[in-house]
């Protein structure tokens, strides 16, 4: 989905969101990231020691006013683009609630 088409990009950015708190489904992340601890469920603290022990970049903010703390982690994507692949996760602030949202994209 981030293959470039003409100099342009189909597709630059994906979000996964927890949306409706009644009802939300780990399938709808992508298996790989799932497997490095990425769902639902998962704790800011979690994550952030997983991707920092794997030797990613992660900064990690605090809540704001419109959103809870989230974590931004820089993977090398792409030598021959000079891409990177950047993940955004973004936690509940109420009660360590886990992970509301994670956006996948590519930066230049």
């Amino acid at each position: 989905f981030l293959l470039p088409n003409d100099g342009e990009y189909l597709c630059n950015k994906v979000v996964f969101s927890r949306g409706d708190y009644s009802y939300y489904s780990e399938t709808n992340i992508p298996r790989f990231y799932r497997k490095l601890g990425v769902d639902f469920g998962s704790k800011i603290d979690d994550n952030y020691n997983k991707f920092a022990e794997l030797g990613f970049s992660v900064t990690q903010f605090s809540s704001g006013n419109c959103c809870g703390p989230s974590l931004r982690v820089v993977l090398p994507w792409s030598n021959k683009y000079q891409a990177k692949l950047v993940l955004e996760l973004e936690y509940d602030d109420f009660d360590d609630d886990g992970l509301r949202e994670l956006s996948i994209s590519v930066e230049h």
